[in-house]
C-alpha cells in the first residue's frame, strides 16, 4: 500500500545547472517592433504601442542590459501585445536581465520554441507575465528561473503547457489570477514564492485544448502565502486530472477561506512533508481521485485539517499531524482508506473521524480534542 517519493531527489539534485550561458552579445540600438536573429543587448529603454521585440531565429540571446521595455495592453478581442515574442519553432532562445512592463504578455513563447530560457527578468503590470502556448505536445524544455513577476492585471503570473519545463526560484506577487497555472507532462515547479495571488497559488489543471490527464509532474518546495485575494474559493496548490504527481516540501499559509492543497480527479498523487496552515481544509482529496498517499504532512490552524471525500479510493494517510483545527483534525469519509501513525491534537471537534470500513493501520494518536479523540472505527492511543 505504501509508495515512496523517489523522484524528488533527482529534481533537487538537478538544480539550475546550465544557466551560466554567457557568449558574447553585441550591443544594438533596437526599435519597437524589431525582429532580431542574432545575439542582442539593448542599449536603451523602449516604449512601444505594439509588440516590442520578435525573436525570429533559433539560439538567439536577447539581453535587455538592465533596461525597461514598456508597452500598452490591448482589450480582449484585439491582437495582444508582447514585450518579447519568441516565434514558432525558434529553439534555444535566451531572454534575460531587464524589466518588461505593461503588455498583454510580458514574454510569449510559441509552439515549437523548445528549450527557451527566461531568467532575471522583472515582469510588472502585464496582463500575463510569461506564457508558453500551444498544447501538451507542442513545446518542451523551457526554463523559467529567478524572475520577479508582479501586479499582473488579468491573468496568471506564469501560464504554460507543453512537456518537461522547469519553473524555479521565481517570485510572484500581487497578481490578478493564479500564480503558476500549467498543464502537460514532466514539469518541475520548484522553490517559487507566490504571495497574494488573486486566485490559486499553483494549479495543475485542464485548459480548453488540454483536457488531461497530466503525467509525472512535480511541485516541490514552493511557498504560497495568502492566496485567494480576489477569488475566495481558490486553493494554495491545486492538482486536477493528474497522474503520478508529486507534491512535496511545500509551505502554504492561506486566508482560511480556501483549501491549502486540493487533489481532484487524480491518480497516484504523492503528497509528502508539506506544511499547511490557515486553510479551509488543509488538504482536501476529492472527486474520484484514487491512490492518494498523504505522508508526514503538518496541518495547523485550518478550519479542518484533512478531508478525504467519499468518492475517492485507495487512500493512504500515514504519519500526518493535524492540530488546532476549528473542526476535525482528520475526517475520512471513504472506506477505501488506510490510516497509520497519524496524530491529531487540540482540534475543535474530533481528532480523527473515519467512516466504518476504513482500515486502521495502527499507531494513530489523538489527545486534547474538544469533542473526543477518534471515531469507533479507529483505535487511538
Amino acid at each position: 500500500m505504501r509508495r515512496t517519493v523517489n523522484r524528488v531527489v533527482l529534481a533537487v539534485a538537478t538544480g539550475i545547472a546550465g544557466l551560466t550561458v554567457s557568449p558574447t552579445v553585441a550591443s544594438a540600438a533596437v526599435s519597437c517592433g524589431a525582429s532580431i536573429s542574432t545575439h542582442t543587448t539593448l542599449t536603451t529603454d523602449l516604449n512601444c504601442p505594439g509588440t516590442a521585440i520578435f525573436v525570429n531565429a533559433p539560439n538567439v540571446i536577447l539581453d535587455l542590459g538592465g533596461h525597461t521595455i514598456s508597452g500598452v495592453q490591448q482589450p480582449d478581442g484585439q491582437p495582444g501585445t508582447n514585450g518579447v515574442q519568441v516565434s514558432f519553432n525558434r529553439t534555444g532562445v535566451i531572454i534575460r536581465n531587464g524589466t518588461i512592463r505593461g503588455f498583454n504578455r510580458g514574454v510569449g513563447i510559441n509552439q515549437g520554441a523548445n528549450d527557451a530560457l527566461v531568467t532575471r527578468l522583472t515582469l510588472d503590470a502585464n496582463a500575463l507575465g510569461i506564457g508558453i502556448f500551444g498544447n501538451p505536445t507542442s513545446v518542451s524544455g523551457a526554463r523559467l528561473v529567478s524572475n520577479t513577476i508582479t501586479n499582473t492585471t488579468r491573468f496568471s503570473g506564469i501560464q504554460m503547457t507543453g512537456t518537461g519545463h522547469r519553473v524555479e526560484a521565481n517570485t510572484i506577487t500581487n497578481g490578478a489570477s493564479t500564480g503558476i497555472a500549467f498543464n502537460g507532462d514532466d514539469h518541475v515547479v520548484q522553490a517559487n514564492t507566490i504571495t497574494d495571488a488573486g486566485q490559486s497559488g499553483i494549479t495543475l489543471a485542464a485548459f480548453p485544448n488540454s483536457p488531461g490527464p497530466f503525467h509525472r509532474n512535480q511541485i516541490l518546495t514552493n511557498k504560497v502565502v495568502r492566496q485567494a485575494r480576489v477569488g475566495s474559493q481558490a486553493t494554495g496548490i491545486n492538482v486536477n486530472f493528474g497522474n503520478d504527481t508529486v507534491v512535496t516540501g511545500n509551505t502554504v499559509d492561506g486566508r482560511s477561506t480556501a483549501n491549502g492543497l486540493f487533489v481532484f480527479d487524480s491518480t497516484n498523487t504523492q503528497v509528502a512533508r508539506n506544511q499547511i496552515k490557515n486553510g479551509n481544509a488543509g488538504i482536501n482529496v476529492g472527486g474520484v481521485s484514487s491512490g492518494t498517499h498523504l505522508l508526514s504532512n503538518t496541518l495547523t490552524a485550518n478550519r479542518g485539517g484533512v478531508f478525504v471525500g467519499s468518492g475517492t479510493t485507495g487512500n493512504v494517510l500515514e504519519r500526518n499531524l493535524a492540530s488546532a483545527s476549528q473542526f476535525d483534525g482528520i475526517n475520512v469519509t471513504s472506506p477505501s482508506s488506510v490510516l497509520t501513525g497519524n496524530v491529531a491534537y487540540n482540534n475543535g471537534s474530533l481528532g480523527i473521524r473515519a467512516v466504518n470500513g476504513v482500515t486502521d493501520g495502527g499507531g494513530n494518536r489523538a489527545f486534547g480534542n474538544a469533542l473526543g479523540q477518534c471515531s469507533p472505527s479507529i483505535s487511538c492511543t
